[in-house]
């Protein structure tokens, strides 16, 4: 069809007729939507030549185009000479760009198209900090998401809901509901109205950390507050039972809404079918899937996600798989994060053929994997013993300019330790901090054991002293990782000077620690040490039972 309207276009010209900018805009749009790249250049620069000479919101049809199909860089481009053309970017042309990158989980860069657009007269909207705030979040980045909140003043704004929910949300997911409450407290004396995903984000926040009474205070300020409609305190009182573990009470209450006729939209659903989903429980989800479409609702990306879920989370994934193909052909949403659920689920039980069948199908259906889908699969395979495919793909993420975060390093990492590549492993973990991302406790862990494994003593101590130069606390595993590796280098004296430190740092040994030591005085024929160190273990009231001696512990 974009065919048949450029060759009409055509036509026009060679009779001297000029198209409207209307038409024109239609053209690009169709062209862009198939991928006819080299027709948008010419039907662009036929207008700048030919008429009708295009408007700012032209060039941003062309630039929203090419960053729906994945194209920032050929968008940016054309950002960057909009200004030979006579056209002077707006807060829609930067906002395109800012969302283009925050979609593909590159905030940070996003965050310096917001300083570009500042710098250059042009203010942002609030379209802008809720695209970046949200992101940010999304990412993980709470802190800094908070720095961004906080200049919205700055610019002449005011915060709007969406920001305030966003924040709480990387709050709750975070793990800090007690900021999450302060900023819902913050939102009220600014005048700021919460609604119904402000509830939905608080109630099951505070649910899920154990704390009722500010459950209490919530919905008691619903129902003072008459902000909502009858509809959306429902859907907040079934997110408050599922969170509560309620759920068969949950189910009770919206059958008995639907029986009274009572307006429920699809969060009431999306959220007891996400509820059995996260337990495992598919068939109960597919049950209220079949009763929203009896009641005549579509499901929406979310429901097909939780639905996947529950299905893969049981190892059903031929009819995960199946239910997938079905909601698609329906045309029903099946987004990245769908998609990601089931690879995840084919990796935990090592179906690698199956997972890099998904891996491909995703991008042969356009959907960009984010960084969430390539930590999945980057993992999977490193598991699997896959670490130089695992590795293909980290540079295919490089590729895409999505950043890696923290856990992507460290599962490389472990992964070249298991397979005896320190080297590898040890130029990822200076590469990792090289672009600020500082090892964590699991990281340095795994690093030590994998020299200890290949008998490398003196690199493994090094690395413990490393983990105190850059402020990292050694735990009971890094303490057990390395006696284990003195034990079996029969040099007890190294495992009993981390003995000490045991005790020096305020940890106390596990079991763990006392089957390492005593298997390695078995080992080292000091069996007079290891009846000792089995004296210890009683006194200390660690059950017999789950000691392993011998070969046992190998």
């Amino acid at each position: 069809m974009s065919g048949e309207a450029v060759g009409i276009v055509g036509r026009m010209r060679e009779v001297n007729l000029v198209p409207s900018e209307s038409a024109m805009v239609i053209l690009l749009k169709s062209l862009l939507r198939v991928g006819d790249f080299s027709n948008v250049w010419k039907a662009f620069r036929d207008m700048i030549s030919k008429g009708p000479f295009p408007s700012e919101k032209s060039v941003n049809v062309v630039l929203l185009g090419f960053c729906r199909k994945g194209c920032v860089r050929i968008a940016e481009n054309l950002f960057h000479v909009m200004g030979k053309f006579g056209f002077e970017p707006d807060v829609y042309s930067y906002n395109i760009l800012i969302g283009a990158y925050c979609a593909g989980g590159r905030a940070l860069v996003a965050i310096n198209w917001v300083y570009l657009m500042i710098e250059r007269g042009c203010r942002p909207s609030n379209v802008t900090f809720n695209t970046v705030i949200s992101a940010l979040c999304k990412d993980g980045n709470v802190a800094r998401a908070r720095q961004f909140f906080d200049s919205v003043p700055e610019m002449g704004l005011s915060g709007n809901t969406f920001m305030y929910n966003s924040l709480m949300d990387g709050y709750v997911k975070a793990g800090d509901i007690l900021q999450a409450n302060m900023l819902y407290d913050e939102m009220w004396s600014n005048g700021i109205p919460p609604d119904c995903v402000t509830f939905n984000i608080l109630v099951g926040g505070n649910y899920k950390y154990g704390r009722e009474e500010d459950c209490d205070r919530l919905f008691k300020d619903m129902l003072a507050s008459n902000l909502l409609p009858k509809g959306s305190l429902y859907d907040i009182t079934i997110a408050g039972l599922c969170w509560a573990g309620q759920i068969d009470e949950a189910v009770e209450l919206l059958r008995d809404i639907l029986e009274k006729g009572e307006p429920v939209d699809l969060t009431a659903f999306n959220t007891i079918i996400a509820a059995y989903g996260r337990l495992g429980m598919p068939d109960k989800a597919y049950e209220i899937y079949q009763l929203m479409m009896r009641f005549g609702l579509s499901p929406s990306s979310s429901t097909s996600s939780s639905l996947l879920l529950g299905l893969s989370k049981k190892g059903r994934l031929q009819e995960a798989r199946s239910l997938l193909y079905d909601m698609t052909e329906r045309g029903f949403p099946v987004n990245k994060v769908g998609f990601t659920v089931l690879l995840d689920g084919y990796l935990k039980v090592r179906d690698i053929n199956q997972a890099q069948s998904l891996w491909d199908e995703m991008k042969l259906r356009g959907i960009s994997p984010d960084v969430i889908a390539f930590s999945a699969y980057i993992d999977g395979l490193s598991k699997a013993g896959f670490v130089e495919e695992a590795y293909e793909i980290f540079q295919e993420m490089l590729r895409r300019e999505l950043v890696p975060n923290s856990y992507i390093y460290s599962t490389l990492i472990s992964g070249f330790c298991d397979s005896g590549k320190l080297n590898e492993a040890v130029r990822l973990e200076r590469e990792m901090r090289q672009k600020g991302l500082l090892p964590d406790v699991f990281t340095s862990n795994v690093i030590i054991d994998g020299f200890c494994k290949h008998g490398k003593l003196k690199s493994a101590m090094d690395a413990y002293l490393d983990m105190h130069r850059i402020g990292l606390t050694p735990d009971i595993v890094t303490y057990n990782t390395l006696i284990n590796g003195y034990c079996k280098a029969f040099d007890m004296t190294g495992a009993d000077k981390f003995m000490n430190e045991i005790y020096a740092s305020g940890w106390s040994p596990d079991i763990t620690t006392f089957n390492i030591r005593i298997h390695g005085f078995c080992c080292s024929r000091k069996m007079s040490r290891a009846v000792m160190t089995l004296d210890e273990l009683a006194a200390a009231g660690n059950a017999r039972e789950n000691l392993m001696v011998g070969s046992e512990i190998e």
